[in-house]
C-alpha cells in the first residue's frame, strides 16, 4: 500500500479586486491526495520551515516505510515554472519526465518541473499538474 500524505486545511485562493487575472495554479497529485501549491511548500514526514524558506507552508507526508525524510524537499511554484529542491534528503528526489527520461537530483540540487512530470520523494510519488490547467478569476 503506498504511503499517504496529509495537509493542514487551507483557504481557497482569493481573486484580485481589480480586473480579470489568470493565476497559474500548480498542484501535486497522488492516488490519495491533491495538494494545490499556493506558494513555497516544504514536504516531508515532519517538515520544518526554516527561516530561509519563509514564507512557506509545511505539508506532512505520511510514509510508514520512512523513505521520505523529515524535511525532504521544497516546491516553489511561479507563473510559467515550478521548481523542486532536494533538502539534503536521505533517499533523494527523482523526476520522471513525460518523455520517459528521469533525473536523480544531487543532495541540495534544484530542477524545474513540467506538467505531467512525476516527482518521487523516496518511494512516495506525486504527479505535477501545471499551469496549462490554470484557473481564471473574473
Amino acid at each position: 500500500m503506498p504511503p499517504v500524505a496529509s495537509e493542514a486545511p487551507r483557504s481557497e485562493p482569493v481573486a484580485p479586486a481589480t480586473g480579470p487575472t489568470s493565476i497559474a495554479i500548480w498542484s501535486l497529485r497522488s492516488d490519495r491526495l491533491d495538494i494545490q501549491l499556493e506558494g513555497r511548500t516544504v514536504l516531508g514526514r515532519a517538515p520544518v520551515v526554516e527561516p530561509t524558506f519563509a514564507p512557506a507552508v509545511a505539508i506532512r507526508v505520511d510514509d510508514p516505510e520512512r523513505t521520505v525524510s523529515k524535511t525532504h524537499a521544497i516546491i516553489e511554484p511561479a507563473v510559467g515554472v515550478c521548481r523542486v529542491t532536494d533538502l539534503r534528503s536521505t533517499n533523494g528526489v527523482r523526476i520522471e519526465r513525460a518523455d520517459g527520461s528521469s533525473t536523480d537530483l544531487a543532495s541540495g540540487a534544484s530542477e524545474d518541473l513540467a506538467d505531467g512530470d512525476v516527482v518521487a520523494l523516496g518511494e512516495y510519488r506525486f504527479t505535477v499538474v501545471g499551469p496549462a490547467r490554470s484557473n481564471v478569476y473574473p
